[in-house]
């Protein structure tokens, strides 16, 4: 099961028997939307990324990933988060796209930053930092 891989479970908030169907269906209820990665080669599921905590208002929401380990560092997650981070500046009409990541998460702090967010302030009474990514006009 993809979310029992410590590599992965250790940084995200979920339990390690929750599937990715489990997150897709908890983020129905959020505001926001979430896809699920499937290699286009053998049609396995390797990760979900999407949006959370979308306020319609400010134009901001937060983005969220996961990644099977095997998958690390090959451009898949790269290719949906350009994807998706085109659909919430254009379709969502996002101003703004925030992710709060872990300290220790040192793969996704050098990820998120090549994927051009900014850090810009740690988050209260956590070991996070908030990565911001400003939609250019």
């Amino acid at each position: 099961m993809h979310f029992s891989d410590p590599l992965i479970s250790q940084f995200v908030d979920i339990g390690e028997n929750e599937t990715a169907a489990d997150i897709i269906r908890f983020h129905l209820k959020d505001s926001g939307c979430r896809w699920g990665l499937i290699n286009k080669i053998n049609n396995e599921f390797i990760g979900t990324c999407g949006f959370h905590g979308w306020n319609i208002d400010s134009g901001t929401a937060g983005i969220g990933y996961d990644l099977s380990s095997m998958y690390w560092g090959k451009g898949y997650m790269k290719e949906a988060l350009d994807a998706i981070i085109k659909f919430g500046f254009c379709t969502m009409k996002l101003n703004s796209i925030v992710a709060i990541i872990d300290e220790n998460n040192l793969n996704s702090i050098k990820f998120i930053q090549k994927m051009n967010f900014i850090r810009s302030e740690k988050i209260n009474n956590e070991n996070a930092y908030k990565y911001v990514l400003t939609k250019v006009i």
